[in-house]
């Protein structure tokens, strides 16, 4: 019996290593028959939030359509189930979503970190504090929390390849 493919969600606050897991999962080829959909890959050629979001959507249905388990990030349940539900219900996918967490002053540790260090450009504090307050609003409570203070890379690698069968 085929199993049910999985959608597979990281979310949650900026700065809270959703694309750090994101890549380092990627890397794994346990995982080489899964979709990978990278938001900020598509961010960085169209530019525009709209367009964007069009992007992201249509290379999801596309994945969707493969019933093949995929894995994406920077995305929310409402958005998922706006644009793509009727999709993962005909297609039967399980959808998991993975809710990353840290708090404001550990954000603006790694910022500071993440622009000396890897050459991103620094998020401005105002800005961060504005957008934890947004996200907080998205908080997914059905979600599987991931405290990125409390746990390291790797640990938060085998601790997703379980909750999504994979180990």
């Amino acid at each position: 019996m085929k199993k049910q493919p999985r959608l597979v969600i990281l979310t949650g606050k900026p700065i809270s290593g959703k694309s750090t897991t994101y890549h380092n999962i990627r890397k794994l080829r346990a995982l080489n028959k899964w979709i990978f959909i990278d938001h900020h890959e598509i961010e960085r050629e169209v530019e525009d939030k709209e367009g964007t979001k069009q992007k992201f959507f249509f290379e999801l249905w596309k994945a969707l359509d493969t019933k093949r388990n995929i894995i994406t990030e920077d995305t929310t349940r409402d958005q998922l189930m706006m644009y793509a539900g009727k999709l993962i219900q005909e297609y039967n996918y399980k959808v998991i979503i993975f809710q990353f967490e840290v708090s404001l002053e550990e954000a603006k540790l790694r910022n500071k970190l993440r622009e000396k260090h890897w050459k991103h450009h620094l998020v401005e504090d105002e800005e961060l504090e504005k957008t934890y307050a947004e996200k907080e609003k998205e908080f997914d409570k059905t979600a599987i929390l991931i405290n990125s203070e409390k746990m390291n890379k790797k640990q938060i690698v085998e601790f997703i390849l379980k909750k999504i069968g994979e180990k």
